[in-house]
């Protein structure tokens, strides 16, 4: 699918220079760089700039779904937003995205059970509206949309004119913490929510009941790891997606798996891969540990996510920048003292 945007009065080169910044910032592919046309790859697809005469230029985006062309479309629209605001409601796609409707890739479920999974884990099973927007194994992650507990009449995020999404705001505002399709069987999927004190959605998988309907949003974020050998690591929020890689890793896989505890319970069920030696450790050997499994597994597939302290260590490690661009994916997920997901 392709669709488009023109706009007069907005300078082409200075969209270019825009759209070139957001792709070094987020280590992007550029694929087309001429004198009239940018063109960058994303995970869900691609992303560039026209040149039109005399004045303006052309916003496109190239995906092979609609849920993927909305990602794209919702993103380049906050970038505009921020940089030329004045220009984000002069855009008008050629696809007339339809004002008021919910993002299509915004979805209902029902809670079928929440059971206790491990000493720090519960796992919440969903029923899904539309499980065939989960299927493939290029993203593993997606939202979930929590209401204020006194908010009986929820409002949920909608399209504006120009593609992007309106969230809802104040007393209607949603909790969006992102979560890993941790195992999906038929319209089932299984989401592990790590237990922690003050956490608002592992309040709310320990008290949900069967038959609630839950709002989602997704699937989006990495995928899984499609080679070896690897090195994965991350603290208990990342504990659903290192076990849904290592379960469809091939069995001749080698590597590290660097499993940062903060509680001491050791008893997440994670699959068995002879051929992956696993670590144990504390906060404080968690970048040294990482580093040392870099170190020791030269190009290898490095999928890292853990608190963004950590994580902002491990991107500057010299032995990670050695990792292809095409072969590392490292993020953020929560900020020390309050966890996010």
């Amino acid at each position: 699918m392709k669709v488009h945007s023109d706009i007069d009065g907005l300078s082409f080169s200075s969209m270019k220079a825009i759209m070139r910044h957001r792709a070094k910032e987020y280590e992007l592919t550029v694929v087309e760089d001429g004198p009239e046309t940018l063109m960058i790859e994303t995970n869900f697809g691609q992303f560039g700039v026209a040149y039109r005469a005399p004045d303006g230029l052309r916003l496109i985006i190239s995906a092979a779904k609609t849920d993927d062309i909305h990602v794209i479309r919702d993103a380049l629209v906050g970038q505009i937003a921020s940089a030329v605001p004045e220009f984000a409601d002069k855009i008008i796609w050629s696809d007339t995205a339809e004002q008021g409707q919910y993002p299509p890739n915004l979805q209902f479920s029902e809670v079928i059970a929440s059971e206790q999974l491990s000493a720090d884990f519960r796992r919440v099973k969903l029923r899904l509206d539309q499980p065939e927007a989960f299927a493939g194994d290029d993203a593993i992650h997606f939202r979930i949309l929590l209401p204020e507990a006194e908010n009986t009449d929820p409002d949920y995020p909608i399209l504006l004119p120009n593609g992007s999404t309106k969230w809802p705001k104040g007393n209607k505002a949603l909790h969006r913490p992102v979560y890993t399709a941790r195992r999906m069987v038929g319209d089932i999927v299984d989401m592990d929510v790590f237990q922690h004190e003050g956490g608002r959605a592992s309040d709310w998988a320990r008290d949900v009941s069967s038959g609630t309907r839950l709002a989602i949003i997704g699937p989006g974020g990495g995928g899984l790891v499609d080679g070896g050998p690897v090195v994965l690591a991350g603290d208990e929020t990342a504990y659903p997606a290192i076990a849904r890689i290592m379960e469809t890793l091939p069995d001749d896989v080698t590597g590290h798996v660097i499993l940062l505890c903060h509680t001491g319970a050791r008893d997440y069920p994670f699959p068995e891969c002879p051929n992956l030696t696993v670590h144990w450790t504390e906060k404080k050997g968690f970048v040294s540990a990482t580093r040392d499994a870099l170190s020791a597994t030269p190009e290898c597939h490095a999928w890292i996510a853990a608190e963004r302290g950590q994580t902002g260590k491990i991107t500057a490690l010299a032995e990670l920048k050695a990792v292809p661009k095409s072969q590392r994916y490292v993020a953020g997920y929560w900020t020390s003292f309050k966890f996010e997901l």
